[in-house]
């Protein structure tokens, strides 16, 4: 779940597209019963607030145990995918 924040980043137009990108990303995951942790700058932001750092990409770690399920639905839905670090990450 993305809780509504009162305060944006100073890249607040990108940050509002990466924020609704978010938002299929973790409802993939819940409707595949999978736990996401978010991490990097996004978090970063959440937690301080701080509105001077500009969070432009999202960060999230699943079970690698998921991966096969999240790489058919983001084809599915033609998200681009890459893999990397020997298929341990996924960059979509």
């Amino acid at each position: 779940m993305i809780h509504k924040l009162q305060i944006l980043p100073n890249n607040k137009d990108s940050f509002q597209k990466l924020i609704k990108f978010a938002k299929i990303i973790l409802d993939i995951c819940k409707n595949l019963k999978t736990i996401p942790i978010v991490y990097g700058g996004l978090a970063y932001f959440y937690y301080t607030k701080d509105q001077n750092i500009p969070v432009g990409d999202l960060d999230i770690l699943v079970p690698e145990s998921s991966f096969q399920s999240l790489i058919k639905i983001f084809q599915e839905k033609e998200l681009n995918i890459k893999r990397f670090l020997n298929g341990k990450a996924l960059y979509v």
